[in-house]
C-alpha cells in the first residue's frame, strides 16, 4: 500500500433499518493512516445525534440509545461540517457500509438540505468480502469471531462497531492472498467490495 494512504471507517446507529425514513442517533468515524509499516489511527470523531423524532423502543433495544440520551445532543445539521471535514474526499470503509450506512447518510444530508461529503468511489466493505468468501452467518460479530478468533467487546454503538470493522478489515488484508500479495492491495479490496450505487 502507498505510504500515507488514509481511509475513513464509518458507522451509524439509527432509529431503524429503513434508509429512506429512519434517522441517525449516533455517528462514529475513525481515520486510519498507513505509515508504511502498518495502520495507525490518525483521527476519531464520534457523537450522539438528536434525530428530531422519538427513537422506537425496538431500536433502543438494539443499541441502547434512548430519547433522554439524545435530547441535548447536536442535530445532524449542527455537526455536518465536522462530518464533512473528517470524511473529506478520503476512501471509505465500514461493515455493510455500501448497503446501509452510505445510502442512509446521503438521505440524511439531503433531508437537511446539505451536500453529502461522500465523493470518493473508493469503498471497502468488509461485509461484502466476508459474504463472498465464507459461508455461515455474516453479521459483524460473526466476522470478528471468524477473522480475529474473538468476539467484539461491545456491539451496536458506532465507535465500537468502527473498531470491530477495522479488526475485520486488517485481518482480511492478511488472510486472503489476493489482497496482501496484490500489486495494489487497497485497490484489490475496493474491487472485491463491488461498489454499486
Amino acid at each position: 500500500m502507498k505510504e500515507g494512504l488514509r481511509i475513513v471507517f464509518l458507522d451509524l446507529e439509527t432509529t431503524g433499518l429503513d434508509i429512506s425514513r429512519d434517522r441517525i442517533v449516533e455517528i462514529g468515524m475513525i481515520v486510519l493512516l498507513w505509515d508504511g509499516w502498518g495502520f495507525r489511527i490518525s483521527k476519531i470523531f464520534t457523537s450522539l445525534v438528536n434525530p428530531e423524532m422519538p427513537i422506537p423502543l425496538s431500536a433502543t433495544k438494539i443499541h441502547g440509545i434512548t430519547d433522554v440520551m439524545v435530547k441535548n445532543a447536536p442535530r445532524l445539521s449542527d455537526i455536518q461540517d465536522k462530518i464533512t471535514n473528517t470524511i473529506s474526499d478520503l476512501p471509505l470503509s465500514g461493515y455493510n457500509i455500501i448497503k446501509y450506512d452510505i445510502p442512509l447518510l446521503k438521505n440524511e444530508f439531503a433531508r437537511i438540505g446539505a451536500l453529502c461529503p461522500l465523493s470518493s468511489q473508493e469503498i471497502i466493505d468488509p461485509y461484502r468480502i466476508f459474504k463472498k468468501r465464507e459461508s455461515g452467518k455474516h453479521d459483524l460479530s460473526s466476522a470478528v469471531r471468524f477473522y480475529a478468533s474473538t468476539k467484539p467487546r461491545k456491539v451496536h454503538r458506532a465507535i465500537y462497531d468502527c473498531t470491530s470493522a477495522i479488526r475485520v478489515f486488517k485481518a482480511q488484508f492478511l488472510f486472503y492472498d489476493e489482497f496482501h500479495l496484490a500489486k495494489d492491495p487497497f485497490q484489490a479490496m475496493v474491487e472485491a467490495s463491488g461498489v454499486e450505487f
